[in-house]
């Protein structure tokens, strides 16, 4: 059975990690949790988007980043057993993100216009 995670079990899962997600068993994307809130989020193979995370309605978490801070990206993050998922709120369960991974390291994000 799945817990839905509050907002502090959530800051303590998530503070100081980079965590690796998948979707329907591909790798999905990562993000990298700072212990100030802030986040940095990479699709597979994509560009980086900074943002920060704040509680929700419902024990979600809302998600704001850098190229949209007028539309907070809601989810809900649950635990099954060892395994945690996340879902965007009002989504079909079948779009879950499964968590793949965890490391401590922070995501490779080189900054804008590298080299040009």
């Amino acid at each position: 059975m799945e817990d839905r995670l509050t907002e502090s079990e959530f800051a303590a899962l998530v503070g100081g990690k980079t965590l690796f997600f998948s979707q329907r068993g591909q790798p999905y994307g990562a993000e990298e949790y700072r212990r100030d809130r802030s986040v940095i989020w990479s699709f597979q193979q994509g560009q980086c988007l900074r943002g920060v995370w704040k509680p929700g309605p419902d024990d979600s978490i809302c998600f704001i980043y850098q190229d949209r801070p007028d539309a907070p990206i809601c989810w809900s993050f649950f635990r099954d057993g060892e395994d945690i998922s996340a879902r965007v709120l009002g989504a079909d369960p079948a779009d879950d993100l499964t968590v793949m991974g965890e490391t401590t390291a922070p995501l490779d994000c080189p900054g804008p216009d590298v080299g040009v």
